[in-house]
């Protein structure tokens, strides 16, 4: 596939830099999909991702040779997405294995509606929902021995800022009539626990900012009573 692009701009994490604040400088860099799966077992080591409070909920199907679709939902928000994943295997001892993400536009409708008088709501639920696709995406590398997450995101999501940190490259290809965006991960166990660690960070600003903001916003101030994050 990597082939029909016809021409693309890399972007290294050095030319980019760090943002200082990763919630301020990327609040507003979400993304989007649409038409939720319905259920399949997961293998062993994606079952706990029911668990949550918020009801999130990771369910991957075999789709064929190497490749898998996953749905990931929190129906507490009203949000999901599908990602259709390929496994490419290692060639030799020398190669490492990697696992190519296709990740589209992430079903928001609703949440759009029901957020649509606090933006920074809206974009709070959904840095919080690209963390947790990000960490079982890295869950499912460690099941399949991928040391490298590739992601395409297509030309309807906004830039996933969140992810920006944990860059190896990004690229921006061209395919005609339409844009994509590749972004290269690590997904090694040093990779997983950095991840794990800087979401827990995430998500104590997250909350802290909400707690903030409840004053000048009944729309927080509400959530905040009925479905805290």
């Amino acid at each position: 596939m990597l082939e029909t692009f016809d021409s693309r701009r890399r972007t290294t994490q050095a030319q980019r830099g760090l943002a200082e604040n990763p919630v301020e400088a990327k609040l507003k860099l979400v993304v989007s999909n649409k038409h939720p799966l319905k259920g399949v077992t997961l293998p062993q080591v994606e079952q706990n991702s029911r668990s949550r409070k918020s009801f999130f909920a990771t369910e991957v199907r075999f789709k064929g040779p190497c490749l898998y679709r996953m749905a990931i939902q929190d129906p507490s928000h009203y949000v999901a997405v599908n990602l259709i994943l390929e496994i490419k295997e290692a060639l030799d001892e020398f190669d490492q294995g990697s696992v190519i993400c296709y990740f589209p536009k992430i079903s928001d409708e609703i949440l759009q509606e029901l957020t649509r008088q606090d933006n920074n709501l809206y974009s709070i639920i959904m840095i919080q929902f690209q963390m947790k696709i990000l960490e079982r995406l890295l869950l499912f590398c460690a099941t399949h021995n991928a040391t490298t997450l590739v992601i395409f995101a297509n030309d309807q999501n906004d830039d996933l800022g969140i992810y920006q940190d944990f860059l190896a490259y990004q690229d921006h290809l061209f395919v005609p009539n339409s844009e994509m965006t590749e972004l290269v991960i690590a997904a090694d166990q040093g990779a997983y626990r950095s991840w794990m660690d800087f979401m827990h960070r995430v998500t104590v600003e997250l909350r802290q900012m909400l707690w903030n903001e409840q004053y000048s916003s009944s729309t927080i101030k509400k959530y905040l009573k009925s479905r805290p994050l």
